[in-house]
C-alpha cells in the first residue's frame, strides 16, 4: 500500500475572531476521536488554522532570511516533514 503524506487542517472556531479562540493548549476535543485515530494511523499531524495563521504572520514579519528559515523549520516540524 502506498504511503500518503498529508496533514489534517481544521478550523473549528471559524465563526470566532482568532484572538477570541481558546489558546492552542486548551483546544482539547477539537478533532473527533475517529479523525484522531485516522490521523495517527496514517501518521498525519492535526493542525489548526490558528497554528498556520501564526506561522504565516511570523513569516511575513520576518526581516531576515535567518528568521524566515526558522519559520520554515517550525512549519516543517508542525507538519511532520
Amino acid at each position: 500500500m502506498p504511503v500518503i503524506l498529508g496533514a489534517i487542517i481544521g478550523n473549528p472556531y471559524c465563526k470566532e475572531d482568532p484572538d477570541k479562540r481558546p489558546p492552542a493548549g486548551a483546544q482539547v476535543g477539537l478533532f473527533t476521536d475517529p479523525l484522531i485515530s485516522t490521523a495517527k494511523g496514517q501518521g498525519w499531524p492535526l493542525v489548526t488554522t490558528r497554528q498556520l495563521f501564526d506561522l504565516v504572520c511570523l513569516f511575513v514579519a520576518a526581516t531576515t532570511e535567518q528568521q524566515r528559515d526558522k519559520v520554515r523549520a517550525d512549519a516543517r516540524q508542525l507538519l511532520g516533514i
